[in-house]
């Protein structure tokens, strides 16, 4: 392989000024390809390490964590090549969802240069993004950088407009759209089919995650239990946790309970102290 690291210049402001410009190349190759490349190092669970044929060697290749430096070294988005049509532009081209699925729709519609409307049931984009996963994993700041690059490059969004409540797919057609993305994604929590659990006081974790991120609110008392090990059950202890503790600061650590920390599926970032 071809040894990609520049001649030494002589001087250290050289160097710098070098390494960063294959920064600056690694950045634009990340953004080529996924619609947002932020939120995937920062809340992925990296299982293509696993993978890598490199730890046969000495050990895998830590792709999560060089995305993310990449990522953080970018303090103005990098817009991705747009291919300007007047024809493409002309035609109503709209997208229901704006979480993953929806956000990259929009992306590289823009791309190929059409102006996409996205409508959105809730008042933020995101999706899951913002509903589930809490800020101290995905900052909310940096996830709004990402959606406003998305409208500089030609997509509007329209907020607290829900398919089947507030229009039809036939009153999208009747307004003269060509063709319609839907991506609502899968926004309901799970029960656990226990009695009990639609009693006052019990929560879903998606449910309870939503309400305290999107509209801030969540009843939640000073004794908390969270049944579940995995990512999300820690999420929802640490949102509790963090709600009490504003509250109240006598308030008791939440207990997580049906699995010890050794069989626990979350990930040890995530299970560390707030």
């Amino acid at each position: 392989m071809a040894n990609s690291v520049p001649p030494w210049p002589g001087d250290f402001e050289s160097v710098a000024q070098q390494y960063w410009s294959l920064w600056g190349d690694a950045l634009r190759q990340v953004g080529a390809g996924p619609a947002m490349p932020m939120p995937g190092p920062r809340v992925c669970f990296h299982p293509c390490e696993s993978k890598c044929m490199r730890s046969s060697l000495d050990g895998a290749l830590a792709i999560r964590h060089v995305k993310r430096f990449m990522v953080e070294q970018e303090k103005e988005p990098q817009l991705p090549e747009i291919r300007e049509s007047a024809e493409n532009a002309a035609r109503k081209v709209a997208v229901i969802g704006s979480g993953p699925a929806g956000l990259s729709a929009a992306y590289f519609l823009c791309r190929l240069g059409y102006k996409p409307v996205v409508f959105e049931a809730e008042p933020k984009a995101g999706g899951m993004l913002v509903q589930a996963i809490p800020a101290y994993r995905l900052p909310r700041q940096e996830l709004e950088r990402e959606v406003k690059m998305i409208e500089s490059m030609g997509a509007a969004f329209e907020y607290g407009k829900a398919l089947g409540r507030d229009f039809t797919l036939q009153d999208l057609r009747d307004e003269g759209y060509e063709a319609v993305f839907v991506a609502v994604g899968a926004p309901q929590g799970t029960g656990i089919g226990v009695p009990g659990e639609d009693g006052p006081g019990v929560y879903d974790g998606l449910s309870f995650l939503k309400e305290y991120n999107i509209h801030e609110k969540g009843e939640v008392g000073k004794n908390v239990a969270v049944i579940g090990g995995g990512n999300a059950a820690i999420d929802a202890a640490r949102t509790a946790l963090a709600r009490l503790w504003c509250a109240a600061m006598q308030a008791s650590s939440p207990s997580v309970r049906r699995r010890s920390r050794a069989t626990s599926r979350a990930r040890t970032r995530v299970v560390a102290p707030v």
